[in-house]
């Protein structure tokens, strides 16, 4: 499949996520201005963590454990983190308008909560590192490659996710006070 062919695949991939039923996850009235591309990330982690969960012992109790860590943290991104850096085009070319200031309190929020999202992901990184192990028992290569994609997911969460809310909120802060 060429370049071109893969990213029209991947594009009505998205456009079909995005237009059917709300997801499960959703809480919030900002939730359906998250960036489609990480929604579409968490429907399919849902997912695979879910036809794992089906498997036999030791992968699929593991993956259970897991994916009932991971539905709840999903759920609070995508409320609370995530709607914000669907601004992230706005302000790249420089745009801020008070209409934005909602994001200023979720900013705030993931700057207060940053140490309990910490433990939340250590405690799923945990058991994460428990399906590794169980797949590797069950030579399961799926499994082990969907636990190390997940655990990646969380460093990049850490990283770059949540700071870059936290800087979207700053950021707003000082152009909205400044008048620009």
């Amino acid at each position: 499949m060429g370049q071109r062919t893969a990213l029209l695949t991947a594009t009505a991939m998205l456009a079909a996520v995005t237009a059917i039923a709300p997801s499960r996850l959703a809480a919030s009235e900002h939730i359906r201005n998250i960036p489609p591309s990480m929604r579409f990330d968490h429907e399919q982690t849902i997912a695979r963590l879910a036809a794992l969960a089906g498997k036999p012992a030791p992968v699929g109790p593991e993956a259970r454990a897991v994916l009932d860590l991971m539905e709840p943290h999903i759920q609070r991104h995508e409320a609370a983190v995530l709607p914000t850096l669907a601004l992230l085009p706005l302000i790249a070319e420089g745009k801020a308008s008070p209409d934005m200031k909602w994001a200023l309190l979720m900013a705030d929020r993931v700057k207060a909560e940053r140490q309990q999202d910490l433990q939340e992901q250590q405690q799923i990184t945990v058991q994460l590192n428990r399906l590794g192990t169980a797949a590797q028992q069950a030579n399961d290569p799926d499994a082990f490659g969907t636990a190390q994609q997940i655990a990646g997911d969380l460093l990049r969460e850490n990283e770059v996710t949540e700071p870059t809310a936290i800087l979207i909120g700053e950021y707003l802060r000082a152009k909205l006070s400044s008048g620009s």
